[in-house]
C-alpha cells in the first residue's frame, strides 16, 4: 500500500512512508528534542533506513500511519526509546501491520497499528482522549527533512520537535487535501515551522500532560505551503483497545 499511494497523489505530499527510498524529509523550522522519549519510535527499513516515525502505546503496539505500512512491514524493524533514529534504544522486528479497515484513497482514517515481534519493557505511550484541540499548542517529533522542498536533504538522525496550534476549520487552510475535521486535526503550518518528508505517523504530544494527540498524515508538496493534517488519536480508540487491550 505505501508503494502504491505515492505513486497517486496530486493534491497532497504524504509525509512519509511510501517506498522508503521515496520518504526523507522532516521537521522543518525545529529544533533538537531534548528529554528521554522512551515511547517515541522509528520505523526502519531492513537496511537500517528510518521512513516513517510512530509511538510504543503498549508492549507489542506501535501507533502510527495508515499510509506509513503495507504488506512488506513485516520485513521491517522499529527503534524505540532513542532520540538518534540510527542508533540506541531497543530494536525489534515488526510481525505485522493494521492499517484500519476504513482507510481510503482520500487519506481519510491515515491510522494503523504495528505489532511488534516480541514485547518491548519501555514505558509506553499514554494517548489523549480530548476531542476539541482548537487553539492549543501541540508539539511535534520526526527525524524528517529539515527543508521545504522534496529531496533537499535526508533528515535528522537526531530527532526534532516544533510546536504548532491546532486551527479550527474555518481557518485551515489544507481544505483541498480531503481535511475531515471530525477526527483529524489541522496544525498551522505558516512560517514553514511544521512536519515535513518521512515525519509520518509521528505524534502530536499535549505537553502540559504529555498525552499523544495525533499521528502525523500530511501536506503540501513543497512543506508550510499549506497547513498540515494530523489523524486525531480519539475516536479511534476503541479500535486501538480491540488489538492492544
Amino acid at each position: 500500500m505505501r508503494r502504491t499511494l505515492i505513486g497517486i497523489v496530486t493534491t497532497v505530499l504524504l509525509l512519509g512512508g511510501a517506498a522508503p527510498a521515496l520518504a526523507q524529509p522532516e521537521i522543518i523550522g525545529g529544533q533538537v528534542a531534548t528529554g528521554s522519549w522512551t515511547w517515541i519510535t522509528a520505523l526502519l527499513t531492513p537496511d537500517g533506513k528510518q521512513y516513517c516515525g510512530g509511538s510504543l502505546i503498549a508492549p507489542k503496539w506501535v501507533l502510527t500511519a495508515a499510509h506509513c505500512v503495507d504488506d512488506s512491514t513485516s520485513r521491517d524493524a522499529a527503534r524505540i526509546g532513542s532520540n538518534d533514529r540510527t542508533s540506541g534504544g531497543t530494536v525489534v522486528g515488526i510481525k505485522r501491520a493494521v492499517p484500519h479497515p476504513q482507510f481510503g484513497p482520500d487519506f481519510d482514517n491515515d491510522i494503523a497499528l504495528v505489532e511488534l515481534a516480541k514485547a518491548v519493557t519501555n514505558k509506553p505511550a499514554v494517548l489523549g482522549t480530548g476531542t476539541n484541540w482548537d487553539g492549543y499548542t501541540l508539539r511535534l517529533f520526526g527525524w524528517g527533512q529539515t527543508c521545504p522542498v522534496k529531496g533537499c536533504n535526508g533528515g535528522s538522525d537526531r530527532l526534532l520537535r516544533v510546536d504548532n496550534t491546532a486551527l479550527p476549520q474555518e481557518k485551515c487552510r489544507a481544505q483541498g487535501t480531503g481535511f475531515h475535521p471530525e477526527h483529524e486535526l489541522c496544525m498551522d503550518s505558516r512560517n514553514q515551522r511544521t512536519a515535513c518528508y518521512g515525519d509520518s505517523g509521528g505524534p502530536a504530544v499535549y505537553m502540559v500532560n504529555e498525552r499523544v494527540i495525533g499521528v502525523t498524515s500530511r501536506g503540501s508538496r513543497s512543506c508550510g505551503d499549506q497547513d498540515t493534517l494530523y489523524t486525531r488519536v480519539q475516536p479511534y480508540l476503541s479500535w486501538i483497545k480491540s488489538y492492544t487491550g
